[in-house]
């Protein structure tokens, strides 16, 4: 069989074409064996191999730009080109081929989301031809709307000659890529051809492509043969396709049969909701396991136990099955209506509550459940993830705590000790089966609201958190991969002036490398049984992560890592001495104190410091770092509640002294290397510094913050982001918010990752609110998010801003009002579904804030997470009942409206 592989490009003097592929014509993928093409006078390339017609193999392949006047190639992007011989019977094979340029839109469009949600068609049935000789036409058309089809016409007479009455359909059996296969009547040296869309229930052509016409050119080959037109890009004519989502956490749903929380099984009523408005996106937060404790500090969903485990408080417990004992039966049955009836989470009671049941019902039924086929193969499937959980969860019961380091014999863990752990001859079995029965559940629950959703087409979005638990599954059975010494967290913000210090290990990231980023990997496909979209959170953290040391508290101690520190000689080289004394050690003068203790300075100065110099002071050493003060002012806390104020004002105060620092020593420099503290600005220190070194120290810092790294982070994320980003087809959303690096839209872009864009949060940093109409198309925009206050709270927190925000983001002239009324909260509403944005999200509080008769009287309630609280318990429920929400045909089509007048959701 021979082949001729022809490609249209057009190039300068010095470039040529080149190929390479998998099979040994083609030089097996050696890059001293890649086969250089000839060109043609009509701009095409070409190369002729030949194969054995006997071989069933696939090949694979690409092109390569290769210039020779700079000595460098470009590839080509996106996935491989694939031609498989076996579906051909002819002896020569003419492969009209496409190069694949770099193009976010088609290969966002090839994502989980578009291509296996939104746009997925029904299975079509293959139109074949017997013929040896054929004309074969694919192309690459993932946005056709459900229903339609994709057609090709041309100037032969097997397209029809342009009629548009014998249109060619083509069948999407190998969707996105709609492919045709006819017999060919006549030998052709040329010929044109277009694409289009066709609605065979009306019977009409929707649209032409509105590219000019395709050419297929070569009149080089004699004799009989097939023509594979293999087209990559579907030209379709129309503007960007735009739609809009719906953001709350599982456990904030509200039905009438959860039982205090919101379940797996509760996102069904959301999806039903959602198709009644035209949402078709369901945003929630991580629901991975995050039981360290059974208290309400787990209620806090990024500090997972298992990146792998799903929470089981989100199991439906009478979906699992009854009780046997029917008393039994009935107190739980009465526990869920008492516990549905709260306004808030009671999360102690409710995780207690579901553990009690799901023994109790597991202890009646083991035997059956042991022996079931279903239960028995996904634990086959799962154990690599799933035995390490279970026997975590085993030793935590075991030893009343998540602290590994106190399970004695156990505290370390490896494979080959698991394994016999795991076995079912062991006493430790079933426990462990226990913890997989309730994963098993889990799963099924989740899984199918994930396909009810798929059947209506809605898509879910999951979230990933940056960070998992100090006291892990995942760093108990994998400690090589992370750094247990450090914390990472983020730098200050508006919401958290003294940063945020989130306790999770940081990672070693050569260490991760040295398997491709396996970990990270396997997270990400794990997810995708269940998400078709997810959100990374922090994805600033694949560049640089916030590291803090682990003798401190707040985020304002921290660094960037990896970084590139200043040396003392080029602070010296601007012509600043560098005082170890006065930029690295706490700068305490007495007239500060009483600014920052009030009434307790004396008390502090006589109990914390020591004066080494006229109103200089040194914090006395065993209060030289935050972890230190902290644990000493426990037991006063514990004592004297009624002076919590007091003891919370001098903690905070002594934490502020520890910071009063201008330079971070970078460890094991003997002196030499530092970084600049964040916000140095605000100290006392630097305040009390002349003009020109405030001056010099301005220009290091600038430079340190926002210039010096870029490169070296765009290095470091392009080491990881690439390879991870390809391991699922789920449409990638990046929160990329806080101190931004110039480098991270270019990286994002390059992996197809959609940015977060919020309003009160705008990335310019001479702009005080982002404007919706300018926001980039490859992003998600929100007009507030999990970490604030939603758009009603956010109204009456600066009441000078707002009234900027009101006449020059509004345009609206007077006074602004007191409150976000709902006319006032649609607008805003309005302005983000009328962005730019690719997908509008907003947290369901917003969209109920539109409407007088579905909005929360206590719009305070309804903020979910205060970041600049690391105790916040997260326990906010929505107001009402989900399934309710359907009813209420004001609100739904007060909602539709703006969806549908927005343009969002038309295909085309």
């Amino acid at each position: 069989m021979k082949i001729r592989f022809l490609v249209e490009y057009l190039t300068q003097w010095g470039q040529n074409l080149l190929i390479s592929g998998s099979v040994p014509a083609l030089g097996s993928w050696s890059p001293a064996e890649v086969g250089k093409m000839s060109h043609t006078p009509e701009g095409f390339w070409t190369y002729d191999i030949e194969i054995d017609p006997l071989d069933p193999a696939p090949i694979y392949y690409r092109y390569i730009l290769n210039d020779e006047r700079y000595g460098c190639q470009f590839h080509e992007n996106g996935a491989v080109h694939i031609f498989n011989p076996a579906e051909y019977k002819s002896d020569i094979i003419l492969l009209r081929d496409t190069w694949r340029s770099k193009d976010m839109l088609k290969e966002v469009f090839h994502s989980q989301t578009f291509s296996g949600v939104l746009f997925k068609p029904e299975a079509g049935k293959a139109v074949k031809t017997t013929a040896v000789n054929r004309l074969v036409f694919k192309v690459d058309a993932p946005r056709i709307q459900p229903g339609h089809q994709v057609f090709v016409s041309g100037d032969i007479p097997e397209l029809g000659n342009w009629d548009e009455s014998k249109l060619v359909l083509l069948d999407n059996v190998d969707y996105p890529v709609w492919k045709a296969s006819i017999a060919q009547k006549g030998k052709y040296e040329s010929f044109s051809y277009k694409y289009g869309i066709y609605d065979p229930i009306d019977k009409r052509i929707v649209a032409w492509e509105t590219n000019e016409n395709r050419k297929f050119v070569d009149a080089s080959l004699a004799g009989a043969c097939t023509i594979v037109c293999d087209d990559y890009g579907f030209h379709i004519p129309a503007a960007n396709w735009k739609g809009a989502g719906v953001a709350i956490p599982v456990f904030s749903l509200r039905t009438k049969s959860s039982f205090g929380i919101g379940e797996f099984d509760d996102l069904k009523a959301l999806v039903d909701w959602s198709v009644v408005c035209g949402v078709k996106m369901i945003q929630i937060l991580p629901i991975n396991d995050t039981s360290s404790t059974f208290t309400k500090s787990d209620s806090y969903p990024y500090s997972a136990i298992s990146v792998f485990a799903l929470h089981p408080i989100y199991v439906n417990l009478f979906k699992v099955g009854k009780l046997a004992d029917a008393e039994k039966q009935a107190f739980f049955e009465a526990e869920q209506k008492r516990l549905n009836a709260f306004e808030d989470l009671q999360y102690e009671e409710v995780i207690r509550l579901k553990n009690e049941y799901l023994r109790l019902y597991f202890d009646e039924n083991k035997a059956a459940i042991l022996k079931n086929k279903a239960f028995r193969k996904f634990v086959d499937d799962k154990k690599e993830w799933l035995l390490p959980y279970a026997a975590y969860c085993l030793f935590r019961d075991k030893y009343k705590t998540c602290d590994y380091d106190q399970w004695e014999e156990n505290a370390a863990m490896d494979l080959d000790k698991l394994e016999k752990l795991g076995s079912e001859k062991s006493t430790y079995y079933p426990e462990l089966a226990f913890h997989y029965f309730v994963q098993f559940n889990l799963h099924n629950q989740l899984l199918e609201a994930s396909d009810y959703a798929h059947g209506k087409r809605i898509v879910i979005k999951g979230d990933i958190p940056i960070g998992i638990s100090r006291y892990s599954v995942d760093t108990w059975l994998y400690p090589n991969l992370f750094d247990i010494n450090s914390q990472a967290g983020a730098p200050p913000d508006d919401f958290a002036i003294s940063g945020q210090n989130w306790g999770f290990p940081t990672y070693k990231w050569a260490e991760m490398a040295k398997d491709g980023y396996l970990w990270w990997q396997k997270r990400f496909q794990n997810l995708s049984q269940y998400f078709d979209a997810f959100r990374i959170d922090h994805i600033l953290g694949f560049f640089r992560i916030w590291e803090i040391p682990s003798e401190h508290v707040e985020g304002l101690m921290g660094h960037f890592n990896p970084t590139l520190p200043i040396h003392r000689s080029e602070v010296e080289w601007k012509g600043l001495w560098f005082d170890y004394d006065r930029f690295c050690k706490p700068y305490i003068r007495s007239y500060m104190l009483g600014d920052i203790f009030g009434e307790y300075a004396d008390e502090v100065r006589i109990e914390f410091l020591e004066e080494y110099q006229y109103e200089h002071f040194n914090l006395k050493e065993q209060f030289a770092t935050q972890v230190a003060i902290d644990k000493y002012l426990a037991p006063r806390f514990l004592a004297e509640p009624e002076n919590t104020a007091k003891w919370e004002r001098i903690k905070l105060g002594l934490f502020k002294l520890v910071a009063e620092v201008l330079f971070l020593e970078v460890p094991g420099s003997n002196k030499e290397l530092f970084n600049p503290r964040i916000s140095i600005h605000a100290t006392y220190s630097y305040q009390a510094l002349d003009d020109w070194k405030k001056h010099l120290l301005n220009e290091l810092y600038l430079d340190y913050y926002y210039h010096r790294n870029d490169n070296f982070w765009r290095q470091k994320a392009n080491e990881k982001i690439p390879g991870i980003s390809r391991a699922t087809n789920m449409l990638i959303c990046g929160e990329d918010l806080g101190m931004v690096p110039a480098c991270v839209p270019e990286v994002m872009s390059e992996s197809n990752i959609l940015s977060l864009e919020i309003q009160r949060m705008p990335k310019d940093s001479k702009i005080e609110f982002g404007i919706p109409y300018h926001y980039p198309y490859f992003s998600v925009c929100s007009p507030s998010s999990h970490d604030m206050s939603n758009i009603r709270g956010w109204w009456t927190e600066d009441r000078t801003k707002i009234q900027r925000f009101y006449n020059y983001v509004m345009h609206r002239y007077g006074e602004a009002p007191a409150e976000a009324e709902p006319w006032l909260v649609s607008d805003i509403v309005w302005q983000h579904l009328a962005s730019n944005s690719m997908w509008a999200v907003f947290p369901l509080q917003d969209f109920t804030g539109c409407e007088e008769s579905v909005r929360r009287a206590d719009y305070k309630a309804e903020q979910i997470n205060v970041p600049s609280d690391p105790n916040h318990y997260w326990k906010y429920r929505f107001h009402l009942n989900i399934e309710d929400l359907v009813n209420y045909s004001e609100f739904n089509e007060l909602i539709g409206q703006m969806i549908k007048e927005s343009g969002r959701n038309t295909v085309y």
